[in-house]
């Protein structure tokens, strides 16, 4: 374990973005708070009580989708980088040279993306949540503060926030295995290989077979999470008034959440197999390719 905690230390200490990143957006949605031109202290009496309801969850979640897109790119860019950037300035030599193995290195860069940076990016999205509650809270008066703080909506969100780090890091396994392999043994423009090869193979699939199952599949399961793992709003019982319509969100965690369905998909399972078979390929790579 000690190991792999000086290899967490590592990535952090080369990679400041990882941190300094969500700071920044943090910061610049905190400006937006305290100097954006919203009439916060009159929008509060316009709405209903059922609308200042899903107010405070609606501005945290709104700051952790951002995050979570922000994120996305990052650790994209990430898993593309780590194992190329080793072997291309040639640390890859002075790495092999401790007792640090292959596997550890290539399973600390993966948990790395699919669960330390998620978690950094959570926490600092939690803080940016509550110090722009506080803001709009102040400016707008006691309607909004009402709104904003709610411990019971909040503690449900880090909850569900933490489900979704978990989750996600399931589901989107074969994806990011596959940014590793490709960053493990490619020379250079590891973008343009980690994207021309799955284009190519379903171009080559509709030419020769006249087929799309390999595309189908790609965008299934990129697209595909939300579904398997939460639930849609008609699984909702809360509704609070929206203009002339309504809006259904969920009255208790249990609601929105879907463990029992993501946990028995086949095709989440499936990703997981693949991911395993890219991220032992990745570790054989890295054996192989030192350097370039």
């Amino acid at each position: 374990m000690n190991t792999y905690l000086w290899l967490f230390r590592r990535e952090v200490w080369e990679n400041r973005a990882i941190w300094l990143l969500p700071a920044i957006v943090g910061g610049l949605l905190l400006i937006v708070a305290l100097f954006g031109h919203i009439q916060v202290d009159e929008w509060p009496r316009q709405l209903s009580d059922q609308q200042l309801r899903v107010l405070g969850p609606m501005v945290a979640g709104g700051i952790g989708t951002a995050m979570f897109l922000i994120m996305s790119v990052y650790t994209s860019w990430y898993l593309l980088d780590c194992l190329y950037a080793d072997r291309k300035d040639r640390s890859v030599l002075f790495w092999k040279s401790l007792p640090v193995t292959d596997t550890q290195t290539v399973l600390s860069k993966l948990a790395m993306a699919l669960l330390v940076i998620p978690l950094v990016y959570f926490v600092i999205a939690d803080i940016t949540a509550l110090a722009v509650s506080f803001v709009l809270s102040v400016r707008g008066g006691s309607p909004f503060a009402q709104a904003l703080w709610h411990p019971l909506d909040w503690l449900q969100l880090q909850v569900m926030a933490v489900y979704a780090i978990l989750t996600a890091a399931l589901w989107f396994l074969p994806f990011s295995a596959w940014l590793l392999f490709v960053s493990s043994w490619a020379r250079r423009s590891v973008m343009l290989w980690a994207l021309l090869i799955p284009v190519a193979g379903c171009f080559i699939e509709s030419r020769l077979l006249g087929t799309s199952l390999l595309r189908d599949v790609l965008l299934a399961h990129l697209l595909g999470y939300g579904k398997s793992a939460f639930h849609d709003e008609s699984h909702f019982t809360h509704h609070a008034m929206i203009g002339n319509g309504h809006l259904n969100t969920p009255d208790a965690l249990s609601e929105f959440v879907n463990l029992g369905g993501f946990l028995s998909s086949g095709e989440m399972w499936a990703g997981v197999v693949v991911g395993a078979a890219l991220v032992g390929a990745t570790i054989y790579m890295r054996h192989r390719f030192t350097e370039i």
